[in-house]
């Protein structure tokens, strides 16, 4: 944000503060709307907008739309990741398997979270121009993610809300 935009300190934590102050406001309602609607769906349809929201990015690295990006990208970016384990813990409920899950879910994030700047590094090499820097690359780089995310999530179980028969 300060080297590529030119942002000063000041607006880079405002733009950051923006992400993750609306992660946590959003996050409860999302939450209270996985509860109702069940989860997969609400899964689904965050990881849809994530893959949206950091597609738009691209088109949008800045100005005003790059804000408003920004928020919405706070509105899925954290969310997801409560949804996930709350999922995981619907999964293994009475298996005595919370714990396997858990960190398998962990050990899952420590492989992605490992492998993705290696994988990013060499995209940038591989596609980005030898006088410019290509950190745009990050953002369809992540939309792809959160698409492949998305259609990992069509093989859920239904995980519906308790008691929908489901």
């Amino acid at each position: 944000l300060t080297k590529d935009l030119g942002m000063s300190p000041v607006m880079m934590g405002f733009h950051i503060t923006l992400l993750t102050v609306t992660s946590i406001v959003v996050g409860p309602l999302i939450g209270s709307w996985s509860d109702k609607a069940g989860r997969r769906i609400v899964i689904i349809t965050i990881l849809g907008g994530s893959a949206l929201t950091t597609a738009l990015i691209s088109i949008f690295p800045d100005g005003i739309m790059f804000s408003i990006l920004l928020v919405l990208m706070g509105t899925t970016m954290f969310s997801v990741i409560a949804l996930i384990q709350t999922a995981a813990m619907d999964i293994a409920e009475g298996q005595q398997l919370e714990g396997s899950m858990v960190g398998l879910l962990w050990g899952n994030n420590a492989l992605f979270g490992a492998a993705s700047p290696l994988l990013l590094g060499w995209l940038i090499q591989t596609y980005g121009s030898a006088d410019t820097e290509s950190f745009w690359l990050l953002w369809p780089y992540a939309a792809v993610l959160s698409g492949l995310g998305v259609i990992c999530a069509l093989f859920l179980p239904g995980l519906t809300t308790k008691g929908s028969g489901s």
